[in-house]
Protein backbone atom coordinates (compact mmCIF):
# COMPACT_ATOMS: atom_id res chain seq x y z
CA UNK A 1 0.00 0.00 0.00
CA UNK A 2 1.23 3.77 -0.67
CA UNK A 3 2.55 5.87 1.60
CA UNK A 4 0.26 7.91 2.70
CA UNK A 5 2.18 10.94 3.49
CA UNK A 6 1.23 11.26 -0.15
CA UNK A 7 -2.25 13.25 -0.07
CA UNK A 8 -3.00 12.32 -3.29
CA UNK A 9 -2.82 8.69 -2.04
CA UNK A 10 -4.14 8.89 0.78
CA UNK A 11 -7.23 10.66 -0.79
CA UNK A 12 -7.84 7.78 -3.35
CA UNK A 13 -7.83 5.61 -0.59
CA UNK A 14 -10.58 7.37 0.98
CA UNK A 15 -12.36 7.45 -1.76
CA UNK A 16 -12.28 3.87 -2.50
CA UNK A 17 -12.28 2.38 0.48
CA UNK A 18 -15.29 5.27 2.13
CA UNK A 19 -12.83 5.41 5.15
CA UNK A 20 -12.73 8.81 7.23
CA UNK A 21 -9.36 10.10 6.30
CA UNK A 22 -8.66 10.26 10.22
CA UNK A 23 -9.28 6.42 10.61
CA UNK A 24 -7.05 5.66 7.80
CA UNK A 25 -3.79 7.83 9.51
CA UNK A 26 -4.77 6.09 12.89
CA UNK A 27 -4.28 2.99 11.11
CA UNK A 28 -1.05 3.11 9.39
CA UNK A 29 2.06 1.55 10.27
CA UNK A 30 5.68 2.90 9.54
CA UNK A 31 3.31 5.22 7.55
CA UNK A 32 1.70 3.01 5.12
CA UNK A 33 -1.46 0.83 5.41
CA UNK A 34 -1.39 -2.29 4.91
CA UNK A 35 -4.75 -4.09 3.93
CA UNK A 36 -4.03 -7.81 3.70
CA UNK A 37 -3.38 -9.61 7.18
CA UNK A 38 0.14 -12.13 7.19
CA UNK A 39 -2.09 -14.02 10.03
CA UNK A 40 -3.22 -17.14 8.77
CA UNK A 41 -6.16 -17.55 11.06
CA UNK A 42 -7.52 -13.67 10.29
CA UNK A 43 -7.08 -14.43 6.80
CA UNK A 44 -9.43 -17.33 6.88
CA UNK A 45 -12.20 -15.59 9.10
CA UNK A 46 -12.21 -12.77 7.05
CA UNK A 47 -12.37 -15.28 4.25
CA UNK A 48 -15.18 -16.65 5.36
CA UNK A 49 -17.18 -13.73 6.26
CA UNK A 50 -16.29 -12.71 2.96
CA UNK A 51 -18.75 -15.96 2.20
CA UNK A 52 -21.47 -15.00 4.57
CA UNK A 53 -21.41 -11.23 3.16
CA UNK A 54 -21.13 -12.03 -0.33
CA UNK A 55 -23.98 -14.80 -0.06
CA UNK A 56 -26.89 -14.91 -2.11
CA UNK A 57 -29.62 -14.12 1.01
CA UNK A 58 -30.56 -16.81 2.87
CA UNK A 59 -28.58 -19.39 0.25
CA UNK A 60 -25.95 -20.48 3.10
CA UNK A 61 -26.60 -23.26 5.58
CA UNK A 62 -25.62 -21.08 8.42
CA UNK A 63 -28.01 -18.26 7.02
CA UNK A 64 -31.77 -19.32 7.99
CA UNK A 65 -32.85 -17.55 11.62
CA UNK A 66 -35.43 -15.41 9.48
CA UNK A 67 -35.88 -11.35 9.33
CA UNK A 68 -33.40 -10.76 7.40
CA UNK A 69 -30.31 -12.50 5.68
CA UNK A 70 -26.25 -12.34 6.06
CA UNK A 71 -26.09 -10.19 2.99
CA UNK A 72 -28.19 -7.66 4.32
CA UNK A 73 -25.92 -6.95 7.08
CA UNK A 74 -24.30 -4.96 4.57
CA UNK A 75 -26.78 -2.54 4.99
CA UNK A 76 -25.61 -1.32 8.42
CA UNK A 77 -21.62 -1.46 7.28
CA UNK A 78 -20.89 2.48 7.47
CA UNK A 79 -16.99 1.29 6.58
CA UNK A 80 -14.76 -1.36 6.88
CA UNK A 81 -10.78 -0.98 7.60
CA UNK A 82 -8.43 -4.32 8.40
CA UNK A 83 -5.59 -4.42 10.87
CA UNK A 84 -3.25 -7.25 10.95
CA UNK A 85 -4.85 -9.14 13.87
CA UNK A 86 -8.56 -7.53 13.15
CA UNK A 87 -11.41 -6.37 11.31
CA UNK A 88 -13.06 -3.01 12.06
CA UNK A 89 -16.30 -2.65 10.88
CA UNK A 90 -18.27 0.56 11.84
CA UNK A 91 -22.08 -0.36 11.71
CA UNK A 92 -24.75 1.74 12.58
CA UNK A 93 -25.94 -0.35 15.02
CA UNK A 94 -22.86 -2.69 16.02
CA UNK A 95 -25.17 -4.66 18.79
CA UNK A 96 -27.70 -5.96 15.86
CA UNK A 97 -25.15 -7.15 13.39
CA UNK A 98 -23.17 -9.12 16.29
CA UNK A 99 -26.49 -11.00 17.15
CA UNK A 100 -27.27 -11.73 13.64
CA UNK A 101 -23.55 -13.33 13.75
CA UNK A 102 -23.90 -15.01 17.16
CA UNK A 103 -23.91 -18.50 16.93
CA UNK A 104 -27.06 -20.57 17.72
CA UNK A 105 -26.49 -24.67 17.52
CA UNK A 106 -30.48 -26.68 16.77
CA UNK A 107 -30.34 -30.80 17.58
CA UNK A 108 -32.88 -32.34 16.04
CA UNK A 109 -34.62 -35.62 17.41
CA UNK A 110 -32.41 -37.75 14.75
CA UNK A 111 -29.11 -36.14 16.60
CA UNK A 112 -28.27 -34.06 13.45
CA UNK A 113 -27.98 -30.74 14.35
CA UNK A 114 -28.17 -27.41 12.39
CA UNK A 115 -26.39 -23.76 12.90
CA UNK A 116 -27.54 -20.13 12.86
CA UNK A 117 -25.28 -17.62 12.74
CA UNK A 118 -21.31 -18.62 12.63
CA UNK A 119 -20.59 -21.82 14.56
CA UNK A 120 -17.35 -20.90 17.03
CA UNK A 121 -17.93 -17.16 17.38
CA UNK A 122 -18.05 -15.52 21.14
CA UNK A 123 -17.80 -12.03 22.56
CA UNK A 124 -14.52 -11.64 23.38
CA UNK A 125 -15.43 -8.24 25.19
CA UNK A 126 -17.62 -4.98 25.19
CA UNK A 127 -16.75 -1.20 25.64
CA UNK A 128 -18.36 2.00 24.93
CA UNK A 129 -18.44 1.97 21.32
CA UNK A 130 -17.78 -1.72 20.14
CA UNK A 131 -18.91 -5.44 20.41
CA UNK A 132 -15.59 -7.33 20.04
CA UNK A 133 -16.34 -11.00 19.08
CA UNK A 134 -13.74 -13.81 18.46
CA UNK A 135 -13.67 -16.76 16.34
CA UNK A 136 -12.46 -19.32 18.46
CA UNK A 137 -11.37 -22.20 15.52
CA UNK A 138 -9.19 -19.46 13.69
CA UNK A 139 -8.47 -16.84 16.68
CA UNK A 140 -9.90 -13.91 14.19
CA UNK A 141 -10.69 -11.26 15.38
CA UNK A 142 -13.80 -8.47 14.50
CA UNK A 143 -14.88 -5.31 16.25
CA UNK A 144 -17.81 -3.98 15.62
CA UNK A 145 -18.05 -0.51 16.61
CA UNK A 146 -20.34 2.59 16.14
CA UNK A 147 -19.55 6.29 15.60
CA UNK A 148 -21.43 7.65 18.73
CA UNK A 149 -19.89 6.48 21.89
CA UNK A 150 -22.48 5.26 24.77
CA UNK A 151 -21.25 4.26 28.00
CA UNK A 152 -19.94 0.36 28.54
CA UNK A 153 -23.43 -0.64 30.37
CA UNK A 154 -25.28 0.66 27.95
CA UNK A 155 -23.52 -1.41 25.20
CA UNK A 156 -24.18 -4.18 27.02
CA UNK A 157 -27.69 -3.68 27.71
CA UNK A 158 -28.28 -3.50 23.67
CA UNK A 159 -26.51 -6.38 23.12
CA UNK A 160 -29.13 -8.49 25.39
CA UNK A 161 -31.75 -6.63 23.84
CA UNK A 162 -30.65 -7.36 20.74
CA UNK A 163 -30.31 -11.30 21.33
CA UNK A 164 -32.99 -11.93 23.70
CA UNK A 165 -30.99 -12.61 26.67
CA UNK A 166 -32.95 -10.52 29.16
CA UNK A 167 -35.34 -13.71 28.61
CA UNK A 168 -32.42 -16.16 27.46
CA UNK A 169 -29.43 -15.43 29.52
CA UNK A 170 -28.15 -18.45 29.12
CA UNK A 171 -27.22 -17.53 25.56
CA UNK A 172 -25.07 -14.45 26.76
CA UNK A 173 -23.24 -16.72 28.76
CA UNK A 174 -22.57 -18.90 26.38
CA UNK A 175 -20.81 -16.49 23.88
CA UNK A 176 -18.93 -15.12 26.84
CA UNK A 177 -17.31 -17.81 28.31
CA UNK A 178 -18.01 -21.56 26.72
CA UNK A 179 -15.49 -23.36 24.21
CA UNK A 180 -15.95 -24.68 20.76
CA UNK A 181 -18.69 -27.40 20.87
CA UNK A 182 -18.17 -30.73 18.76
CA UNK A 183 -21.01 -29.68 17.01
CA UNK A 184 -19.45 -26.06 15.82
CA UNK A 185 -15.90 -28.36 15.55
CA UNK A 186 -18.09 -30.24 12.40
CA UNK A 187 -18.48 -26.85 10.36
CA UNK A 188 -14.74 -26.53 9.82
CA UNK A 189 -14.92 -27.35 6.31
CA UNK A 190 -16.13 -23.74 5.86
CA UNK A 191 -13.34 -21.99 7.59
CA UNK A 192 -10.34 -24.63 6.29
CA UNK A 193 -7.81 -23.02 4.80
CA UNK A 194 -8.07 -23.14 0.48
CA UNK A 195 -5.92 -21.66 -2.67
CA UNK A 196 -8.41 -19.18 -2.52
CA UNK A 197 -8.14 -18.32 1.29
CA UNK A 198 -6.09 -15.00 0.41
CA UNK A 199 -8.43 -13.93 -2.85
CA UNK A 200 -11.55 -14.36 -0.90
CA UNK A 201 -10.07 -12.35 2.30
CA UNK A 202 -8.45 -9.72 0.51
CA UNK A 203 -11.80 -9.09 -1.95
CA UNK A 204 -13.56 -8.80 1.84
CA UNK A 205 -11.68 -5.80 2.80
CA UNK A 206 -11.78 -4.21 -0.40
CA UNK A 207 -16.04 -4.58 -0.43
CA UNK A 208 -16.66 -0.70 -0.43
CA UNK A 209 -15.93 -1.36 -4.25
CA UNK A 210 -19.70 -2.65 -4.60
CA UNK A 211 -20.99 -1.63 -0.81
CA UNK A 212 -20.25 2.08 -2.56
CA UNK A 213 -23.51 1.69 -4.34
CA UNK A 214 -26.92 1.16 -3.49
CA UNK A 215 -28.63 -1.61 -3.80
CA UNK A 216 -26.46 -3.79 -2.81
CA UNK A 217 -26.47 -6.39 -5.12
CA UNK A 218 -22.83 -8.25 -5.36
CA UNK A 219 -23.01 -12.02 -4.61
CA UNK A 220 -20.77 -14.63 -5.04
CA UNK A 221 -22.45 -18.03 -6.99
CA UNK A 222 -21.17 -21.24 -7.97
CA UNK A 223 -18.25 -21.23 -10.56
CA UNK A 224 -19.59 -21.17 -14.24
CA UNK A 225 -15.63 -21.99 -15.41
CA UNK A 226 -13.78 -24.98 -14.27
CA UNK A 227 -11.15 -22.91 -13.47
CA UNK A 228 -12.31 -20.79 -10.87
CA UNK A 229 -13.54 -21.68 -7.39
CA UNK A 230 -17.08 -18.75 -8.05
CA UNK A 231 -18.25 -16.11 -9.41
CA UNK A 232 -18.87 -12.67 -8.43
CA UNK A 233 -21.35 -11.25 -10.02
CA UNK A 234 -23.25 -7.77 -9.28
CA UNK A 235 -25.59 -5.40 -11.36
CA UNK A 236 -25.42 -2.12 -9.54
CA UNK A 237 -22.33 -0.02 -9.37
CA UNK A 238 -18.57 0.28 -11.02
CA UNK A 239 -17.89 -1.62 -14.75
CA UNK A 240 -16.29 -4.91 -14.75
CA UNK A 241 -13.21 -2.72 -16.56
CA UNK A 242 -13.15 -0.54 -13.44
CA UNK A 243 -13.05 -3.19 -11.09
CA UNK A 244 -10.14 -4.73 -12.16
CA UNK A 245 -8.54 -1.52 -12.45
CA UNK A 246 -8.80 -1.08 -8.81
CA UNK A 247 -7.48 -4.74 -8.01
CA UNK A 248 -5.04 -4.63 -10.17
CA UNK A 249 -3.35 -0.98 -10.17
CA UNK A 250 -5.45 0.84 -7.79
CA UNK A 251 -3.62 2.00 -4.58
CA UNK A 252 -5.71 -0.58 -2.55
CA UNK A 253 -4.53 -2.90 -4.98
CA UNK A 254 -4.22 -6.53 -4.58
CA UNK A 255 -0.29 -7.33 -4.35
CA UNK A 256 -0.06 -10.39 -6.71
CA UNK A 257 -3.01 -10.20 -7.89
CA UNK A 258 -3.64 -10.43 -11.92
CA UNK A 259 -6.52 -10.20 -13.94
CA UNK A 260 -7.71 -12.30 -17.78
CA UNK A 261 -10.11 -10.02 -19.76
CA UNK A 262 -11.25 -10.73 -23.27
CA UNK A 263 -11.96 -7.70 -25.54
CA UNK A 264 -15.21 -9.04 -26.69
CA UNK A 265 -16.59 -9.27 -23.30
CA UNK A 266 -15.47 -5.70 -21.24
CA UNK A 267 -18.02 -7.32 -18.21
CA UNK A 268 -16.39 -10.29 -17.78
CA UNK A 269 -12.89 -11.33 -16.45
CA UNK A 270 -11.28 -13.72 -14.06
CA UNK A 271 -9.37 -12.60 -11.12
CA UNK A 272 -6.20 -14.48 -10.42
CA UNK A 273 -4.17 -15.18 -6.97
CA UNK A 274 -1.38 -17.92 -6.98
CA UNK A 275 -3.78 -21.31 -8.01
CA UNK A 276 -7.03 -19.39 -6.75
CA UNK A 277 -9.38 -17.74 -9.33
CA UNK A 278 -12.57 -16.24 -9.06
CA UNK A 279 -14.56 -15.00 -11.77
CA UNK A 280 -16.05 -11.57 -11.99
CA UNK A 281 -19.31 -10.49 -14.45
CA UNK A 282 -21.62 -7.29 -13.93
CA UNK A 283 -25.07 -8.53 -15.34
CA UNK A 284 -27.11 -6.34 -16.91
CA UNK A 285 -29.94 -7.65 -15.30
Amino acid sequence: MPHVNDRARLNQCQDLLNVPQHVLRAATVNGRIELDTTDAGQEAFQALLFDLLFSPSHSHPWDHRGGRSFRGLTGYVEWMLPAPLQLTIQASVAPRVANYLLPKTVTYADGSHGHFGVPGLRVERVTARAVHLLHLPTQGRLELREFHRGTERLMRSRLRWETGSGETPENLAFWNKAGVTPAEESAAPHWAPTPCTPLRSALLVRASIWWNHWPYTAEIVPARRSNTSGCLKWRQGPSCVEVEGRLVDSDIRITGVANVSSADRPDVSVLTLGSAAVELARCSS
